[in-house]
């Protein structure tokens, strides 16, 4: 049984669909030198007749335009929040699925990222940060930037209420 239909009925929310756009300049920024590169290498290795044309370049291309334009989708697509009285459920990846739970009780703070990429499409990451040393930070990206500024200001709503 797929995991994501083990979810689909715990109401996950999905991150912004605008974040297949983060993701896909992201990965062009990553494609776009070992096309280069690899445009380069098949220059050579055709000048000296070791390979034909296309060789490289093909196969690399077709990689690429699966990288670059359609991973980005599964990507978002495989990014689900849940949000309860007392912690947040993530679960993320393709071939790994990470599935972190967060008590509000163990956040000690909370951050909210937005890098040159989201700001230019409007998201942000909420950071959570807590005591411990292995996985004590959770990252949710994708997420709209009043939806984060919501989030933050719940989760410090719950903390405060917490200890008192």
């Amino acid at each position: 049984m797929d995991i994501g239909d083990q979810n689909a009925g715990q109401d996950f929310t999905p991150v912004s669909r605008r974040y297949v756009w983060v993701i896909m300049v992201r990965s062009l920024i990553f494609a776009i030198p070992l096309l280069i590169g690899a445009g380069v290498l098949e220059y050579k290795l055709v000048a000296e007749d070791w390979i034909s044309s296309g060789t490289i370049l093909v196969p690399m291309g077709f990689f690429m335009v699966l990288f670059a334009f359609l991973r980005p989708f599964r990507v978002q697509m495989r990014i689900g929040y849940r949000m309860n009285a007392d912690n947040i459920r993530i679960e993320r990846g393709n071939l790994w699925r990470v599935d972190t739970i967060m008590p509000f009780s163990r956040v000690q703070h909370i951050d909210i990222f937005e890098g040159s990429l989201e700001r230019l499409f409007g998201l942000s990451t909420l950071v959570m940060h807590s005591a411990g040393s292995h996985n004590s930070t959770v990252h949710l990206p994708g997420l709209p930037r009043a939806d984060a500024e919501a989030m933050r200001e719940h989760i410090r709503a719950e903390i405060r209420q917490d200890s008192m």
